[in-house]
Formats: C-alpha cells, sequence, structure tokens
C-alpha cells in the first residue's frame, strides 16, 4: 500500500479522522439541501402509486420494484411526517447517501492514481484530495435530474445507490482482493437487478473490469459459482411478487400469482417493445444531442470540461477504471437510446431523463478526478516557484474547489423545490370531492390514478366510492364493493376523461368539475359552481411548476375545465360569471392557449369583437397552428368587416389541417363576402367531398348558384340535397319556396 493510501485509511486519527468529516459534508450537505426543498406529499407521476404501494406492500405497475415496496414499508413505519413524507425521505437519503458514495469513488481512485504522488517532486497529502472527492459528490447531488427525484417518492435514487455501491466494492476487492467484497458485490448486484431492469444496462461495463482482473477472479475457483449464487440470492427478492398477489393487497397491478404472470410482469410484457420507433442515425444524433441539453442543465455549461480532464488522466494511470467509467457512461447513454429510440420531444425528454442518471453521476466523478490532476500540476508548478507555497496552496485549492458545485445549486434549486408542491395530493382528494355518495370512478391517466390511491388507501377518504382503473390491470379490483351491472345500478358514474366511461343507453358524459358524469342532460351551472367553490385549488397558479411537464399538464386540465363551465355560463348569458370563471382559467395557465380561446369564445358571444380579438390573438401567440384559434379568429374579423383578414387567417388554416371540412365551407364564406363568387364554390365543393353528410356547404353553394353565379339547375339540386340531409331545418319552408320559384323561372325559358 502507498504511503497516501496508508496516511489516508491505515491510522485511526489525523487524517483517517478529517476524512471521515469531509464525508459526513459529502452526505449531509446534499441531504440538508434536500430537506428544505422536499416534496411534502405525493407528486405526480408515479408518486402517489409507489407510495401507496409501499404502505400496503401491494404490486406496482411493472417490473414491480418489490425492493423498494419493503424499505419503504419500513420507511413508513418511522414515526416523522405523513406517509408520504416518509417516503420521500427514502428517495432523499438514497440520494444523499449516493452522493457520499461518489466521494469515496473520487479520493479511493485518486489515491490509487497517485494523482499526488512523491516522484513528482510533492509530498503527498492525502487530504488535498478530499476537495475534489466533495466537489464530485456535491455535483452529484445537485445536479437537477438526480435532485429531483431525490425530494419525492421515486426509484431511481435508491436505483443510483445501489450502481455506485456495486463501484465502490469492485475498488475494494481490487484493493483488498478479499472475496467477501466480491461475494457481497454479486448480492447488490442482484438486488439492484431485481429494483430497476436498467440496472442490467451496467452489467457489460462491470464484466469488462472483472475480466481485465481476471487472474484475481480466477485464484479460487469455487469464487465464482459462489459469486453467481450470491447474484441469484438478491435477485430472489422478486418473490415478493407472487407471495404479496396471493394475499390481495388493495393496491395490485394485474395478480402475478403464477410464474408465467410473475415473469410477465418482472419483464414488462404489457408495455410491448421498449423502442418507440424504428432506428435510424439521425434519430440517435438527435438523441444524444438530448442528452447534451440535460447534461449542461445538471452542472451548468462548462463543469464538464473537468471531465475531458479526467478521462485523459484515468487513460495515463488507471485504464481499467477508464474502461469500465466510460463502458458505463455509454451504456447509459447510447444504450438507453438505442433501446428506447424515443421521439426527441420535450415530452419524451422530460420522461427519459431519470434513465441518463447513472451517466450524469459519471461526468461528475471525472470532474473530480479531473480536479485532483489538476490540482496535482499546479502543486508540481508551485515546488518549482517555491517550496513555501505548496502547503497553503494545497490547503486553498481543497477548500475552494468545492465551491465550484454552488453553480448547480444555484441554477437548479428553483426547479427543484418541491417543498411547497401540494398540487397531486389535493387532485385525489378534488376529485373524490366531485362525487355523490356511494359513486364508481373509472380512471386511466397515471396522476390521477395514483392520486387516488393514496387518497383511498393511504388517507381512507371516501370509502364508500368505488375505483375502476381501465387499463389491462384493475389495480383497484378490491376496492370495488358492488358487482351490479353498471346498466342496473343506481350509482352515480364518473370517469376522469370521457373515454374512461362505458357507453350507457340514454347517459352521455357530461363535464362536472375537472372529471366527467354520465347523465341524462348537463348539470346546471350553478350546481358545477359550487363543486369549483369547494376545490382547494392552492398553488395552481404558481409559476414555479412551469419546470415539470407532468405539472403543466395536471394545471392544464384544471384550466380546461374552468374555460369549459365560462363557455357554458357564456351561452346561458351570464357574462359577468363567465369572464370569472375564464379569468380563473388564466390565472391558472396564463401559457395555455386554451384558456385564452375560451376568453376570446365568451367575449365573441356576447359582441364585444375587439376583446375577442385580442384574446384570440393571446391564444394565436401560444398555440400560433392552432386551427380552431385561427378560424374563430377569422370569422371575428369577417363580424368586424375585415374580410381580406379573415380569408388570410382561413387559408393558413387550410394549410395546416387541409382536411377539415368546416375551415374549407367557412373560407367559402370569406370568399363570398369578398364577392370572390368563383373561389368560394371552390371551397364549398371541397368541403362537400370531405365530408357528404355535412350539410352547409350544400346549402352555401345553392345560395352562390342561385344569386350570383345564377346556375338555377344547380342550386335546386343542391338546395333539395340538403334538405334531404336536413329535414328539420327552421329555414326549410323558405328553402322550398325558393327552389319552387326557380323551377317556375326554369320552366319559363
Amino acid at each position: 500500500m502507498s504511503s497516501l493510501a496508508k496516511e489516508s485509511f491505515g491510522k485511526k486519527g489525523g487524517v483517517f479522522q478529517a476524512s471521515r468529516i469531509w464525508l459526513m459534508l459529502a452526505v449531509c450537505l446534499p441531504l440538508v439541501v434536500y430537506f428544505f426543498t422536499l416534496c411534502p406529499t405525493i407528486f405526480v407521476g408515479d408518486s402517489g402509486e409507489l407510495v401507496t404501494g409501499a404502505y400496503c406492500l401491494g404490486i406496482v405497475h411493472p417490473p414491480g420494484y418489490p425492493l423498494y415496496c419493503l424499505v419503504g414499508r419500513l420507511m413508513a413505519l418511522l414515526p416523522l411526517g405523513n406517509v408520504a413524507q416518509r417516503l420521500n425521505l427514502l428517495s432523499a437519503l438514497s440520494a444523499a447517501v449516493s452522493a457520499g458514495l461518489v466521494f469515496q469513488l473520487t479520493i479511493r481512485l485518486g489515491r490509487r492514481m497517485g494523482l499526488l504522488a512523491k516522484g513528482e517532486g510533492v509530498e503527498p497529502k492525502a487530504s488535498w484530495l478530499f476537495g475534489p472527492g466533495l466537489l464530485a459528490s456535491l455535483l452529484c447531488g445537485f445536479a437537477r435530474t438526480l435532485w429531483s427525484q431525490a425530494v419525492v417518492a421515486e426509484v431511481y435514487a435508491l436505483n443510483l445507490f445501489l450502481l455506485l455501491f456495486c463501484l465502490l466494492l469492485l475498488i475494494w476487492w481490487d484493493e483488498r482482493g478479499e472475496r467477501r467484497h466480491l461475494f457481497l458485490f454479486a448480492f447488490i448486484l442482484g438486488l439492484s437487478l431485481a429494483h430497476h431492469s436498467t440496472a442490467a444496462l451496467a452489467i457489460p461495463a462491470f464484466l469488462l473490469f472483472l475480466l481485465w482482473h481476471r487472474r484475481k477472479l480466477f485464484e479460487n475457483a469455487r469464487d465464482l459459482p459462489i459469486a453467481v449464487t450470491f447474484l441469484i440470492l438478491g435477485g430472489s427478492i422478486y418473490l415478493y411478487l407472487p407471495l404479496r398477489a396471493s394475499a390481495n393487497p388493495l393496491l395490485e397491478w394485474g395478480h402475478p400469482v403464477s410464474i408465467r404472470g410473475t415473469w410477465a410482469h418482472i419483464t414488462r410484457i404489457s408495455y410491448g417493445s421498449l423502442s418507440q420507433g424504428p432506428f435510424s442515425w439521425r434519430l440517435l444524433g438527435d438523441e444524444i444531442g438530448a442528452f447534451w441539453h440535460l447534461l449542461n442543465q445538471q452542472f451548468g455549461p462548462f463543469l464538464w470540461g473537468l471531465g475531458l480532464v479526467g478521462l485523459v488522466a484515468l487513460f495515463r494511470r488507471a485504464k481499467d477504471w477508464l474502461a469500465t467509467s466510460l463502458g458505463l457512461f455509454l451504456m447509459f447513454v447510447v444504450g438507453v437510446a438505442l433501446l428506447l429510440r424515443f421521439p426527441v420531444t420535450s415530452r419524451d425528454i422530460y420522461l427519459v431523463q431519470v434513465f441518463f442518471i447513472p451517466a450524469f453521476v459519471i461526468v461528475a466523478l471525472w470532474i473530480g478526478i479531473g480536479s485532483g490532476w489538476l490540482m496535482s500540476r499546479v502543486l508540481v508548478l508551485a515546488i518549482a516557484l517555491g517550496s513555501h507555497l505548496r502547503r497553503p496552496l494545497g490547503a486553498a485549492m481543497g477548500y475552494l474547489i468545492p465551491l465550484l458545485a454552488i453553480v448547480p445549486l444555484w441554477g437548479n434549486f428553483t426547479a427543484n423545490d418541491r417543498s411547497q408542491e401540494t398540487l397531486a395530493v389535493e387532485l385525489g382528494r378534488n376529485i373524490l370531492d366531485t362525487m355523490e355518495p356511494g359513486a364508481l370512478l373509472f380512471t386511466s391517466r397515471d396522476t390521477p390514478t395514483f392520486s387516488l390511491a393514496f387518497a383511498r388507501i393511504v388517507e381512507g377518504l371516501r370509502p364508500e366510492v368505488s375505483l375502476q382503473h381501465t387499463g389491462q390491470a384493475d389495480i383497484f379490483r378490491h376496492l370495488n364493493p358492488s358487482a351490479k351491472p353498471l346498466s342496473s345500478s343506481t350509482r352515480a358514474i364518473y370517469g376522469t376523461i370521457p373515454a374512461d366511461l362505458p357507453k350507457i343507453p340514454g347517459l352521455a358524459p357530461y363535464q362536472v368539475g375537472i372529471v366527467y358524469q354520465l347523465r341524462k342532460a348537463p348539470a346546471e351551472t350553478d350546481e358545477r359552481l359550487r363543486i369549483w367553490d369547494r376545490y382547494n385549488l392552492r398553488g395552481v397558479a404558481e409559476s414555479r411548476h412551469r419546470q415539470d411537464f407532468f405539472l403543466c399538464e395536471l394545471i392544464r386540465n384544471y384550466a380546461t375545465a374552468r374555460g369549459n363551465l365560462a363557455q357554458e355560463l357564456a351561452q346561458e348569458g351570464r357574462f359577468q360569471l363567465a369572464l370569472r370563471e375564464a379569468g380563473g382559467a388564466l390565472a391558472m395557465d396564463s401559457t395555455f392557449f386554451g384558456a385564452h380561446l375560451a376568453l376570446g369564445n365568451i367575449y365573441f358571444q356576447k359582441g364585444d369583437y375587439d376583446q375577442a380579438t385580442r384574446a384570440y390573438g393571446h391564444a394565436l401567440n401560444w398555440a400560433p397552428e392552432n386551427v380552431e384559434v385561427m378560424n374563430n379568429l377569422a370569422l371575428t374579423s369577417l363580424r368586424m368587416g375585415d374580410v381580406n383578414g379573415a380569408i388570410q387567417l382561413y387559408r393558413h388554416s387550410v394549410v395546416v389541417e387541409p382536411l377539415v371540412a368546416k375551415t374549407h365551407n367557412d373560407l367559402g364564406l370569406a370568399y363570398k363576402a369578398a364577392g370572390l363568387y368563383d373561389q368560394a364554390a371552390v371551397e364549398y365543393r371541397r368541403a362537400m367531398e370531405l365530408d357528404p353528410d355535412y350539410g352547409d356547404p350544400l346549402r352555401n353553394l345553392g345560395v352562390v348558384y342561385a344569386y350570383h353565379l345564377v346556375d338555377y339547375s344547380k342550386a335546386i339540386s343542391l338546395w333539395e340535397k340538403y334538405l334531404y340531409l336536413k329535414p328539420q331545418d327552421e329555414d326549410q319552408g323558405m328553402i322550398a319556396d325558393e327552389i319552387r320559384r326557380m323551377k317556375i323561372l326554369l320552366e319559363d325559358k
């Protein structure tokens, strides 16, 4: 063992004591930040399901996450805060300890690489590695994506902890050659594979390291089969799935009691292929470009440059760890891209960024090694300038280098501050508060489904309400007290979206608050207003939500529902209430075009075309290609006498969506208003081709032929077809009179 190694880890005082203090800093500094930004309850996405699954030892979505459910159940028993906070704390502890593991990895690799060796004319001092180690750990802890997973109940922080622990065990095995480290590595790897299937991406890099040291690996012929046994033992935690499924827990995704069912759950068969599309080099380039954009978000735009220095240092002094770390990085970047082949959209990047977390942490490790290598170069230079500079310069650099972590801390704090975030838990409560006693609710989307699971099972709200998931696995099958056929049930039936609801003769889905109810007629608007008055909308209008896709989606659903109510109030002539509700929708999400569209529709119905034009203009700013907005603005322009402006808007709308019959019909009306009857006739015919059962273009083209192009035969034919399609038209008598008049004129000719 080198003198530096002895100084660092061979003594029970001095530097050894200092290393423990620095390690505590590496763990506690991120943990304190996580504590202040910790979500006080469940978050959007899978959080509600995972908390509920751990609380009742249930079966969550594939692959089931048995380790998380078991460890989470232990956390749920702690007398700290509420159940969701305890599971959020599990994520925070996992991420903070992961940062501590990065500290250990950095200083051990730095020591192994001899960054401050005597041969360079520098008296070795182990504490000089603590600064780079702390920098790497804080960069890991304050990386945007890991931080986002450290303050909510999710599986990815625990996944990272297991992978980093495997790496540290490999270092210990390499340093000491003790078999127990190899066996423990195999066991933890088995646990990791049973926790999250992406851990399999690390296997090639781990195998590469083991084969690099194959002489040590094969010293004892019994070591390999014993290690495989420990690997299987770690993976055997999947036995949780059939054991708990046989107990019919309150939350159960599928029913994996058989070998086939358990295997299907573990391998995610119900989800189909991981890949979202065919391979192409262009797509791969776009995916790597998306990773690069995310990498700059983690640490800022410049710190990754130190990672390149770390790669060079590893190449010169630790090629085995260069190969291992580079293998991990490539597998969690290129491997993820090749497996998922995800469309490079804001939504998909938001969803897949968590799979890049190990790659981000490897970059943090490289940055720590790179800063340590640069520090050694500076100290060598200090020797040349004067030996008296060595100690103060080494100490100063050791203490100052970690301050670089302020960059991601400052840049990522606002995006990851969940300390006031209660939207997900209030969503479940608001939905339950909407429903009548003993109601049945159908749901499918993740956030409302899992928020409802938490509200019903963990919080115990509305036990008389039944929930039914419309997906392949009805996760609420044990919460449904009634088995009556829906058609014969007197229960009120609700759905989070219309598509969730069953089809029952005589009933249709009508919006009530933020859900839909099967009814014979819409609920009274006053009743619906009272529902909105009961809702807890705390924090819905705050701008901090704009950086999270799922939060934006949730708020948009609120804004859409409230905007719909506002438009119905306007149709009743209750414009003051309509404007109040539309203003509430805009306050929820001023960037949502739908809220501006609703406001424009209200002003249009009120006859205030100037205000309608302004509202539609704001809607177009946020959705410049939205056909409904363009068409409504065009109609408003027609009402204001701006025929040319209306024509331009309709023409652009036709370019965006050329197969919408109504748009062609409305463009025909604009051409007619401009006196361009031939162009109007062309658009009416196009509308008829697109939708032969659409009556308006028949009537409008008949008007053009009857009064402008003067072709009575065509006009008569068109209007007769129109009356056949629309026999109840209120102008039926007038149209029939005109047909008779034109027939007389044709006979006279």
